[in-house]
């Protein structure tokens, strides 16, 4: 459910994708809460915060603090399955 709200919110602008991202970040949170060890729930939140920073570069909003709140995501995952190159590929951009 977490994914397929933060991709709808990909396809929304504004207030409409913010909401839809916050949504699809409150699910992933609940996912890891219930197993803290699922790489996919850390990848996914990682881009549905970046997807958010990006959003509020785009209106001028600060986005520094989103950005490294993704990078630690993505560090968590790699960290949990550090096998896949996703989170690895995504390590740099997060530290914008």
């Amino acid at each position: 459910m977490a994914l397929a709200l933060s991709e709808q919110a990909e396809m929304k602008t504004g207030n409409d994708a913010n909401d839809l991202l916050a949504t699809a970040c409150d699910k992933f949170a609940q996912a890891i809460r219930i197993e803290p060890e699922q790489y996919e729930a850390w990848y996914n939140w990682g881009n549905a915060i970046y997807e958010e920073a990006k959003a509020k570069v785009k209106s001028g909003g600060e986005a520094n603090d989103l950005f490294a709140e993704a990078y630690e995501k993505y560090a968590r995952a790699a960290q949990i399955k550090p096998s896949e190159l996703g989170p690895s590929s995504q390590l740099g951009t997060g530290a914008r």
